[in-house]
């Protein structure tokens, strides 16, 4: 595995969405490199529920989706977020057939990971790179899931992973 980048390298992005009903709502903190820059996605980010924990304002269950480009390497990639209530995972096996999985700590969690690669396109299909994360946080009661597709080199996939052992949900 590639070595994550350095402390310093590190930047975290409150995933935060602003909705017309519930306010500033936060869905979660995740670590990337400085070199990533963060684009609206193919839709905006929507909110079903909230959770009130502390003084901010949580995402119970929502959706969020970005388009994510690396300055340094050249690398694209779409990332999506899933947040819905309870913290018991479900659906994984379906979720990553095909797919490698394997253990992992995300965000202070036990959590799961899977890799691989999968195919878009209807006329002209790219195989792409996949990443998939789960975790349910018993804290804020959601479980979360990360997804990265794109056309990665495996280090800049397994430096992605690397950033979801840093991943705060509460």
């Amino acid at each position: 595995m590639a070595a994550a980048p350095a402390g310093d390298e590190w930047e975290p992005h409150d995933v935060s969405v602003r909705n017309f009903i519930f306010g500033d709502v936060w869905l979660l903190t995740l670590p990337m490199g400085r070199a990533w820059e963060w684009r609206r996605g193919p839709s905006l980010p929507e909110v079903d529920s909230t959770v009130r924990r502390g003084n901010r304002m949580c995402a119970a269950s929502g959706r969020a989706w970005y388009a994510l480009h690396d300055r340094d390497s050249g690398y694209d990639c779409e990332l999506t977020i899933d947040i819905r209530p309870g913290a018991e995972t479900g659906g994984w096996e379906r979720w990553t057939r095909g797919l490698e999985t394997s253990a992992a700590t995300i965000g202070s969690h036990d959590g799961r990971v899977a890799r691989g690669r999968t195919h878009r396109g209807l006329i002209r299909r790219v195989e792409l790179q996949l990443l998939r994360a789960e975790v349910g946080c018993p804290l804020t009661e959601r479980l979360v899931r990360v997804e990265f597709v794109g056309n990665a080199r495996d280090e800049i996939m397994d430096q992605l992973q690397a950033g979801l052992a840093h991943l705060r949900c509460h």
